[in-house]
Protein backbone atom coordinates (compact mmCIF):
# COMPACT_ATOMS: atom_id res chain seq x y z
CA UNK A 1 0.00 0.00 0.00
CA UNK A 2 1.44 3.46 -0.93
CA UNK A 3 1.52 6.24 1.51
CA UNK A 4 -0.47 9.25 0.45
CA UNK A 5 1.12 12.22 -0.62
CA UNK A 6 0.98 15.91 1.08
CA UNK A 7 0.92 18.64 -1.65
CA UNK A 8 2.36 21.92 -1.05
CA UNK A 9 1.93 23.32 -4.07
CA UNK A 10 -1.13 21.81 -5.81
CA UNK A 11 -1.15 24.02 -9.19
CA UNK A 12 1.95 22.53 -9.68
CA UNK A 13 1.63 19.25 -7.95
CA UNK A 14 4.68 19.69 -5.71
CA UNK A 15 4.81 17.32 -2.64
CA UNK A 16 5.99 18.29 0.48
CA UNK A 17 8.68 15.43 0.60
CA UNK A 18 9.66 17.17 -3.22
CA UNK A 19 10.49 20.23 -1.39
CA UNK A 20 12.08 18.73 1.56
CA UNK A 21 13.96 16.54 -0.85
CA UNK A 22 15.10 19.71 -3.03
CA UNK A 23 16.46 21.40 0.28
CA UNK A 24 18.56 18.64 1.80
CA UNK A 25 20.00 18.64 -1.81
CA UNK A 26 21.20 22.26 -1.15
CA UNK A 27 18.50 24.63 -2.46
CA UNK A 28 18.08 26.12 1.16
CA UNK A 29 16.78 29.69 -0.82
CA UNK A 30 13.05 30.03 -1.24
CA UNK A 31 13.92 31.54 -4.90
CA UNK A 32 15.86 28.27 -5.94
CA UNK A 33 12.85 26.11 -4.30
CA UNK A 34 10.37 27.47 -6.59
CA UNK A 35 12.87 27.11 -9.92
CA UNK A 36 14.00 23.77 -9.05
CA UNK A 37 10.71 22.34 -7.74
CA UNK A 38 8.03 24.63 -9.30
CA UNK A 39 6.20 25.87 -5.94
CA UNK A 40 4.40 28.91 -6.46
CA UNK A 41 4.78 29.20 -10.14
CA UNK A 42 1.39 27.78 -11.07
CA UNK A 43 -2.47 29.18 -11.83
CA UNK A 44 -2.55 30.74 -8.35
CA UNK A 45 1.04 32.21 -8.48
CA UNK A 46 1.49 30.66 -5.10
CA UNK A 47 -1.31 32.75 -3.22
CA UNK A 48 -2.01 28.89 -2.50
CA UNK A 49 1.34 28.03 -1.35
CA UNK A 50 4.19 30.18 -0.85
CA UNK A 51 3.00 31.21 3.47
CA UNK A 52 3.30 27.02 3.36
CA UNK A 53 6.52 27.20 1.73
CA UNK A 54 7.85 29.82 3.88
CA UNK A 55 6.86 28.26 6.97
CA UNK A 56 8.77 24.85 6.02
CA UNK A 57 11.79 26.38 4.98
CA UNK A 58 11.65 28.19 8.19
CA UNK A 59 11.45 24.57 9.65
CA UNK A 60 14.15 23.67 7.89
CA UNK A 61 16.17 25.84 8.64
CA UNK A 62 15.57 26.39 12.65
CA UNK A 63 14.52 29.78 11.96
CA UNK A 64 11.45 32.11 12.28
CA UNK A 65 8.82 31.89 9.26
CA UNK A 66 9.55 36.19 9.66
CA UNK A 67 13.59 35.25 9.03
CA UNK A 68 13.07 33.88 5.46
CA UNK A 69 12.75 36.60 2.54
Amino acid sequence: MSQAKTFLCRCEDVTLEEFREAYREGFSELESLKRYTGVGTGFCQGKGCLSESAQELAALRGVQPHQIN
